[in-house]
């Protein structure tokens, strides 16, 4: 990831933090429309999921030019997907939500640019979660 990138991304959190109540929530919602199935691995409140879920986001943009010291969190939470039985398919659909979350939420400061830079953010996660699984992302 270039230090431009880095940047475009550290920016565009930024311009969404102030939303960062309804962008779990979001998220959530994208993703249970994407993949109705994954809706069962959460509880009746998923309103603390999302909590958890854009804290996590922050850890990852304030980490980014330490991206390296997340590999210990990340390979917990793989580990912990793979007891919930989580497919590559499920990645992909996470992914899809994601992307589609920030650009929802960004508007007219969401880009091509943008798009690439978060997606690879996302794919580095998401390796580092799989390598943990038995399925991979093809």
């Amino acid at each position: 990831m270039t230090p431009l990138q880095k940047h475009l991304i550290q920016a565009s959190w930024k311009i969404i933090t102030p939303l960062s109540c309804t962008l779990g929530t979001l998220f959530y919602y994208r993703l249970f429309d994407l993949a109705p199935h994954t809706r069962r691995l959460f509880g009746n409140d998923i309103k603390i999921q999302a909590e958890k879920f854009v804290l996590m986001l922050d850890i990852v943009v304030e980490s980014l030019h330490e991206f390296d010291q997340l590999s210990h969190r990340l390979t917990a939470l793989g580990q912990r997907h793979e007891r919930l039985n989580i497919s590559a398919s499920d990645f992909r659909a996470v992914r899809k939500a994601l992307l589609w979350t920030l650009e929802t939420s960004l508007e007219e400061n969401w880009s091509p640019e943008l798009d690439k830079a978060w997606g690879m953010v996302y794919d580095e996660l998401a390796g580092v979660m799989q390598s943990q699984l038995e399925i991979k992302v093809a």
